[in-house]
């Protein structure tokens, strides 16, 4: 079946907590569960009641894969407790123990974890306020522990007000680690982790997703996070996790669609192979052809290319298979309707070309190339004619791009197009624009020379 909110349900909080279950040892988390505090002095600070600390050292007596069971018995009362320690400490050793047990045993206990949402949706101790006042602390475990924690209980249905999320959802964006930080310590591939966990939780509500791109600018925001020089795969999902449930919105899939975002995200594609992360690109291309217009924007993008590569590879996952197959039918479908001959050779005979579906149909090209031949090979010099910028000071490069492309599928699909082209002396332009200061005409040069010298 398709890729589905429900499907993913369970899946998703066992993806979102990854980084930090790889990220243990830089957490130090047996070292905090391990050390003995002092619950009674919170007493004698009137921080908790005698009732809630003989909870907290009932707990901590137990061992540590015990305690999961132990919390069960009460799950109420000590839901209740963490927050309370959260809300009235402000040593940090007393918060960082609360929430790393908080976020272990969820991560560890699916009925635990189930029961802490439930409580969490009744609670009226505002866990909500309580832990984003953690995300924003200076200690790196507390902060990271904090996200994760509330990223699971959002997840499970925790109430949280709009301008709260926007606010967090702002303040996630603004505090991601960036390359630099990234190459100079462990901790912050941790931080950037649990804060993206905490944006997908925060993406999931319906009511994030549009104010998220048209006010936060968050197309931009989250193309550093999808470089693949220095993040992981991990983090790539995480983003691309991210983009996938904005692309359930209309505004922000059209807005995507449109942006450098879906640029960045096709690269992934091409230089990334890990099925999750994959499968995140096409079930948000999937989304977004929902929305009108977008599909002619997917198909001057180029995407439809890499999505017929993309089926060609051996792939365990159904849902990637799947989508993989609806996606690549329905742009093939669409470009067969939108390339007819006429448009084509009006969009030549205009002098601006750009990437709209014609150029990169193999449909198209197996019909019309014989056209490019008709009154006396008008199509075709004119072809030749653009692959010369016209312009010194502002080049029109894209036309030179598609120009050149189109020349090389002429000369594949034309029995006698090499001659043609040689004849035409087309041969000294393209060689000329492999030295040329633009990196997809000299890509697309490229390759129409090699189908030159194999023709």
């Amino acid at each position: 079946a398709s890729l589905h909110f429900a499907q993913m349900e369970d899946s998703y909080r066992k993806e979102a907590v990854v980084g930090a279950q790889v990220a243990s040892e830089t957490l130090r988390t047996d070292s905090i569960l391990r050390e003995k505090l002092e619950w009674r002095r919170l007493v004698d600070s009137r921080l908790l009641s005698n009732a809630h600390v003989d909870a907290l050292v009932d707990l901590q007596r137990e061992p540590t894969d015990l305690q999961a069971r132990f919390v069960m018995k009460d799950t109420s009362t000590y839901f209740d407790v963490f927050i309370l320690v959260l809300t009235n400490v402000k040593d940090d050793k007393y918060v960082q123990y609360v929430l790393t047990l908080m976020d272990e045993l969820m991560k560890g206990n699916d009925e635990l974890y189930q029961s802490f949402c439930e409580n969490g949706r009744r609670s009226s101790l505002r866990p909500s306020t309580i832990l984003a006042s953690h995300v924003a602390s200076g200690n790196f475990v507390v902060r990271a522990r904090a996200c994760n924690v509330f990223a699971q209980l959002l997840a499970g249905g925790l109430s949280i007000n709009t301008d709260d999320m926007m606010a967090l959802l702002e303040f996630c964006m603004q505090h991601m680690p960036g390359k630099a930080d990234l190459k100079r310590n462990k901790e912050s591939s941790v931080l950037l982790s649990s804060l993206l966990s905490l944006t997908q939780s925060l993406l999931r509500r319906r009511e994030t997703r549009e104010t998220f791109i048209t006010k936060l600018n968050g197309a931009d925001l989250l193309i550093p996070l999808l470089s693949t020089d220095t993040r992981s795969v991990q983090t790539m999902y995480q983003a691309t996790n991210c983009v996938w449930l904005l692309s359930y919105d209309k505004t922000a899939a059209y807005e995507i669609a449109r942006s450098p975002l879906l640029g960045a995200l096709i690269d992934i594609v091409k230089t990334v192979h890990k099925e999750k992360v994959v499968r995140m690109v096409v079930a948000a291309i999937k989304n977004m052809m929902a929305t009108e217009g977008v599909t002619d924007v997917l198909l001057s993008s180029g995407v439809l290319r890499l999505l017929h590569g993309l089926n060609n590879r051996s792939w365990t996952d159904d849902d990637l298979k799947n989508d993989l197959s609806t996606v690549t039918e329905s742009l093939d479908a669409s470009v067969q309707g939108k390339s007819t001959w006429d448009e084509y050779r009006k969009e030549v005979l205009s002098g601006e070309l750009d990437w709209t579906p014609a150029h990169r149909s193999k449909h198209f090209w197996q019909e019309n190339y014989h056209r490019l031949v008709e009154k006396e090979n008008q199509v075709l010099k004119m072809l030749v004619k653009l692959l010369r910028p016209t312009n010194d000071r502002q080049p029109n490069y894209r036309t030179v791009a598609v120009a050149a492309h189109d020349v090389g599928e002429f000369i594949r699909h034309h029995p006698k197009g090499r001659a043609l082209i040689t004849e035409l002396d087309a041969k000294r332009d393209i060689m000329a624009l492999l030295t040329s200061n633009d990196e997809e005409a000299t890509k697309e040069a490229l390759l129409c020379v090699q189908k030159l010298m194999v023709a």
